[in-house]
């Protein structure tokens, strides 16, 4: 219900799909702004499959936190 505004109509313009293309832009600019910054690995997408790096790891004595780490351990 609208008490006294009424909404303006959409030329099209302003689709979602539009909008997430420009969240993408921004989100890739920036992770390249930090890419450039701290160097490559230092930030990466959530929830997209990349395979760990071989990385020299020491084991905490718990495979439980071992496991939560992500690389099986603290690395060397």
């Amino acid at each position: 219900m609208y008490l006294g505004k009424k909404r303006a109509k959409s030329d099209g313009s302003d689709s979602g799909e539009d909008n997430m293309s420009k969240k993408d832009l921004a989100l890739q600019q920036a992770m390249d702004q930090i890419t450039s910054t701290f160097g490559k690995g230092s930030i990466m997408w959530l929830g997209r499959t990349v395979s760990p790096k071989n990385v020299p790891v020491v084991s905490t004595g718990s495979f439980a936190l071992d496991i939560a780490l992500g690389i099986f351990g603290l690395p060397k």
